[in-house]
């Protein structure tokens, strides 16, 4: 991110809306409020680690684990696993997150399951996703992959080398609502990030914001946040 785009950025912030978040600060304060010392945390799609390396020392134990190991990987522990098939014991973990994930799969009942299997009663999962009602991201998904990844290398200045193509069109809330097995939804909220990258798109983005803040526009913001929690069976 451009240092000197996000400072007038956040000059903007300041003027318009001093309670904006973006969304990355939405879901690093949403982590936060789940770790604590002695609990475990196991990021799924971790991608470069850098979740683990920036918020893993808040708990007693964190892991990040993807598909393929990043070529820029930032910090360990990490475990190179597949989503369907993770290398964790029944219910080891307190926290399990999914950053941008969710969209990149087609069986989503069974990815989230096996997120359901690894969590402790009473344990929560963490998941940020785009939202296909977002006209944005509505017309990113109709543009083929190939095409897609360089625009977001031109838009974004972003390494698109572990870009993965979108597996499916599922509407977020139905979407959490009706795949979640032993696992209800506590928390559900729509998100609109303002990418700094280029000054032009966090104007187009936050300008979105703003004309989304009132509460049936909301749905129709580029991202939801969704926590799941394991329910406890008292015999």
């Amino acid at each position: 991110m451009n240092d000197d785009n996000r400072c007038w950025a956040d000059r903007i912030i300041r003027k318009t809306d001093p309670t904006y978040k973006i969304r990355a600060d939405v879901y690093k304060d949403l982590i936060l409020s789940y770790l604590a010392p002695r609990k475990v945390w196991i990021d799924i799609g971790c991608g470069d680690n850098s979740m683990i390396m920036d918020l893993g020392h808040y708990t007693g134990l964190a892991i990040g684990t993807d598909v393929k190991q990043h070529t820029q990987l930032v910090c360990t522990p990490f475990v190179c696993a597949d989503l369907f098939d993770l290398p964790f014991a029944l219910g080891s973990a307190d926290l399990v997150t999914l950053r941008f994930v969710i969209e990149h799969i087609q069986n989503v009942p069974k990815g989230i399951a096996e997120a359901e299997r690894i969590l402790k009663p009473g344990g929560h999962v963490l998941i940020i996703t785009t939202n296909i009602l977002n006209p944005f991201i509505f017309f990113a998904r109709l543009v083929p992959f190939r095409y897609k990844k360089k625009m977001i290398r031109s838009m974004y200045d972003a390494d698109i080398s572990n870009i993965q193509p979108t597996g499916n069109w599922l509407n977020p809330y139905q979407m959490l609502k009706r795949n979640t097995g032993g696992l209800e939804l506590t928390h559900f909220d729509f998100v609109q990030d303002a990418n700094c990258a280029r000054k032009w798109l966090f104007l187009l983005f936050y300008s979105w914001h703003l004309l989304t803040k009132w509460s049936n526009l909301k749905l129709l913001r580029t991202c939801v946040v969704g926590v799941l929690k394991k329910k406890v069976i008292i015999n």
